[in-house]
């Protein structure tokens, strides 16, 4: 997309979303024992607060596909396909990668599984996917344009049937294309539409400050509960649960918000920021890759473990700044390789 079309505000958002994608998945060698309570609480806060990167993904989605004047129901289904068949893609590189270095899989039915279950950060792929085939319906909604009445009558039959019938008529081991379409869509179809809301609204200092003091007022509350609930209250750290969910849109609202306020007051946008944006999806789908790989090297001897006794503290942010670094390379790379781009980037 040209510079002079590109919303600064959506490069920003993507940039911290990527990052924040990053955080959330490194595991952390100090244990909550070995860090005095308030570290352990401001470590959680932190950890939660990063946890609204997937809900900031689809508000930036909904911001760009709602904000468009027309909406070709077809080229929206291929996009869903396509983040499908990416999904595929890179589980199928995933499996390779771990066939390859520690054999694990034994029978055709471990590979069909894995396949379709994917590594533990793709499902965020079928989940868009998912959300993509019901956009024009808010589209329709929200712009007061028609939607083919066979196209809705289609859709919910196939959900229907791929979500429950399928369950009566195709045995288990034959199910794994019919998991992929994701059962929890209300949630991305609430932070869609919310997303290009706030697109339209103007963004004022006051409103991100309130939503700024809002977030950190709600994390260290939630953090709370969660500690001293989490027992009691099942799956109450699911992130359809309360708190959590509450959580999750204070912080991707004030991240959106912000996003939104710095770019109306930027003169010029910053071209770092723009170059990560359009790597975000690369970023992505392979930081856990160089993630894995660290510890792997770490565990066989081949990479010194840093900062695992003395410094702890520095293990986090050391191994956070060289997988983002490495994340952004091998994105920039695929991204300037054509086969490798259409085939792994889309």
């Amino acid at each position: 997309m040209p510079a002079s079309k590109r919303r600064y505000d959506i490069d920003l958002c993507r940039a911290f979303a990527c990052l924040m994608a990053i955080a959330t998945h490194i595991p952390d060698i100090c244990s909550a024992e070995a860090l005095s309570p308030l570290t352990a609480d401001l470590r959680s806060c932190f950890i939660y607060f990063c946890r609204a990167v997937i809900p900031i993904f689809y508000m930036v989605t909904g911001s760009l596909y709602l904000g468009k004047e027309t909406a070709d129901v077809g080229k929206t289904v291929k996009k869903a396909f396509r983040l499908l068949l990416l999904f595929l893609v890179w589980s199928a590189l995933y499996i390779a990668r771990s066939q390859f270095l520690f054999q694990t899989y034994h029978t055709f039915n471990e590979f069909y599984s894995a396949l379709f279950t994917g590594h533990y950060h793709l499902w965020f792929l079928t989940a868009l996917a998912s959300a993509y085939f019901f956009l024009p319906l808010l589209h329709g909604a929200i712009h007061g344009a028609k939607v083919s009445l066979r196209y809705i009558i289609i859709l919910f039959i196939a959900l229907a049937i791929v979500k429950y019938n399928a369950e009566i008529f195709v045995p288990d081991i034959w199910r794994g294309p019919l998991t992929m379409f994701s059962a929890n869509v209300v949630p991305i179809l609430v932070y869609m539409p919310y997303g290009y809301y706030l697109s339209k609204r103007e963004i004022t200092g006051k409103l991100t400050a309130a939503l700024g003091a809002l977030t950190l007022l709600v994390l260290p509350l939630c953090v709370w509960l969660i500690k001293r609930y989490d027992g009691v209250i099942p799956k109450l750290t699911s992130g359809t649960m309360l708190p959590p969910s509450i959580m999750l849109f204070v912080c991707s609202s004030f991240v959106f918000v912000l996003c939104r306020y710095i770019a109306g007051k930027s003169a010029k946008p910053n071209g770092f920021i723009m170059q990560l944006s359009g790597l975000s999806l690369g970023i992505y789908l392979i930081h856990p890759f160089v993630i894995d790989e660290i510890y792997r090297l770490e565990y066989i001897g081949a990479l010194p473990a840093l900062f695992t006794e003395s410094m702890q503290y520095l293990r986090y942010p050391f191994i956070f700044i060289v997988t983002a670094a490495l994340s952004f390379v091998l994105s920039y790379i695929l991204k300037k390789i054509p086969v490798l781009k259409k085939l792994v980037l889309q």
